[in-house]
């Protein structure tokens, strides 16, 4: 078994490594990122850090409950469907760019 990587993949690992390099807030390949002694300080560096990797877009997701018949849902109704409950969970998730 060749467990060399191809071409492709090393093209990629070497892409990703580059990537690494330029955008890491700290040095590639030693340490960890860094640590933060005030909630808001370790708060600030995460986004900005998100925010790189996302190029700028800050996403948010989360799910919530949700009575169907609040909404006038009605159940599917086939011979397939054995029960379905009258709540469920909504998921959610939302792409926020700089206007």
């Amino acid at each position: 078994m060749d467990l060399r990587a191809t071409p492709a993949e090393a093209a990629l690992r070497d892409e990703v490594r580059d990537w690494l390099r330029a955008n890491l807030p700290w040095e590639y390949g030693k340490g960890l990122p860094p640590r933060f002694d005030d909630l808001s300080d370790e708060v600030a560096f995460g986004r900005t850090w998100q925010a790189k990797l996302a190029s700028g877009v800050v996403t948010v997701v989360g799910s919530l409950p949700i009575a169907f018949a609040d909404y006038s849902i009605a159940p599917p109704q086939s011979m397939m469907v054995l029960s379905v409950a009258d709540n469920g969970t909504m998921e959610l998730q939302l792409h926020f760019t700089k206007g």
